[in-house]
């Protein structure tokens, strides 16, 4: 008979938790900045930008709340080194995820 430990007993709970607690924290940072007015950001990424410069960028004209998570989100979504350049216009209070298909997509001067 095999004896079990009070973690092994309770492993499923422990990975519940776990799963649960990602995804608070990857909510947490993807959630849109919130909206002022349905304002609208014009922003232009120019040819040969990183992700991590689009992230920054972004970051610092108010359009997202981390740019590790652009980061993250374009990587986890293959779509890193996808993004293209040109003229975009995004509300303030966009999902990250958004941003992201936007950009790799290429739907300048788009408001969603």
């Amino acid at each position: 008979m095999q004896q079990y430990t009070w973690f092994t007993a309770r492993w499923s709970t422990w990975m519940v938790l776990a799963i649960f607690s990602f995804c608070v924290f990857f909510y947490g940072f993807t959630i849109p900045v919130p909206a002022t007015n349905g304002e609208i950001v014009v922003i232009e990424v120019k040819q040969g930008m990183t992700s991590d410069q689009i992230a920054r960028m972004l970051y610092s004209r108010g359009l997202i709340s981390s740019p590790g998570m652009f980061q993250l989100v374009a990587k986890w979504k293959g779509l890193g080194s996808s993004l293209q350049a040109g003229e975009y216009a995004i509300h303030r209070g966009a999902f990250v995820t958004r941003i992201v298909d936007m950009m790799a997509k290429g739907e300048t001067n788009y408001l969603q």
